[in-house]
């Protein structure tokens, strides 16, 4: 390899180091969607829904640091009386929805379900332990079905739910060391002397004065 090409490298890698240590670090974290997203619950066979009621899931992350974490990903088990399990994931807003359908036919039945968040394992998150207790009431209104919705024992219209999760970010240590500040000089003196060696070897190989 001959002197213009290891300028030429060697100009290549301090524009990379140059641009690597002037823009600041941004940390952003995103789970992967791996749960399965299975989100309705139906009445048993050959029942058709004739009233529906929503779950809508909101999910909170209070950001700690410098660094954010998205509350995409996060997992939410809504489990029966019969240990069938319902299972949401957030999106991008940090919204999950579940959805449970009721028939005429299950009047005067109370079905309980309990809502939690699955804990993860990410670094510097500390993840909800709060658990809902739902209860859907399914009764007649003139030959119509309706549902009374019960939280924790306390009658609501809607059932949204909102789970909060902590998230510390790491540190990075600030060691007062100027020596940075330094390199990134020197690095920018030799890139500025390579770029004018080339320009001055490209002259005298074209005869250019």
């Amino acid at each position: 390899m001959n002197i213009r090409k290891w300028a030429k490298l060697a100009l290549l890698l301090s524009a990379v180091v140059v641009m690597a240590a002037a823009v600041p670090v941004t940390l952003s974290y995103i789970f992967s969607e791996t749960a399965p997203l299975v989100n309705t619950f139906r009445p048993p066979a050959g029942l058709q829904d004739e009233v529906v009621v929503d779950i809508a899931i909101t999910k909170q992350v209070k950001n700690t640091g410098e660094a954010e974490l998205s509350p995409k990903g996060f997992t939410f088990h809504l489990k029966d009386e019969y240990g069938q399990v319902l299972t949401a994931v957030s999106d991008e807003t940090g919204a999950a929805l579940m959805t449970l359908g009721y028939n005429g036919a299950q009047s005067g039945t109370t079905f309980r379900y309990i809502l939690t968040e699955q804990a993860g394992n990410h670094p510097g998150v500390t993840y909800s332990t709060v658990k809902y207790l739902l209860d859907v009431e399914v009764y007649l209104d003139a030959g119509e079905a309706k549902t009374r919705l019960y939280v924790n024992g306390a009658p609501v219209d809607a059932f949204a739910p909102v789970f909060v999760n902590q998230y510390t970010a790491p540190e990075i240590p600030d060691t007062g060391d100027p020596m940075p500040v330094v390199v990134l000089a020197v690095l920018l003196v030799v890139s500025c002397g390579l770029l004018i060696y080339l320009w001055k070897s490209r002259r005298f190989r074209t005869g250019e004065k």
